[in-house]
């Protein structure tokens, strides 16, 4: 294997920042959501994500959205 590929293989392993102000992935808000932060504003606050600029408030906002439909559909089959 050679350094370009290996490089490629690191790129992909890495999280994908969604706050880059703040450094913030989107396994960080995941982590969080599912460790019980269902409020979006709360989620804001504990990761530091969208407090700076703002910018990426719109993907927090989507990842948040999209995590929550998913703890709400695992606990319908639950029920």
């Amino acid at each position: 294997m050679d350094e370009k590929e290996l490089s490629e293989i690191y790129a992909r392993m890495r999280p994908k920042n969604i706050c880059i102000c703040r450094a913030v992935s989107e396994k960080t808000l995941v982590d969080l959501i599912h460790s019980g932060v269902h409020d979006l504003e709360e989620l804001r606050f504990r990761s530091d994500a969208s407090m700076k600029c703002g910018s990426c408030y719109p993907q927090v906002r989507t990842i948040f959205n999209r995590e929550m439909k998913i703890i709400q559909s695992e606990s319908d089959k639950q029920n």
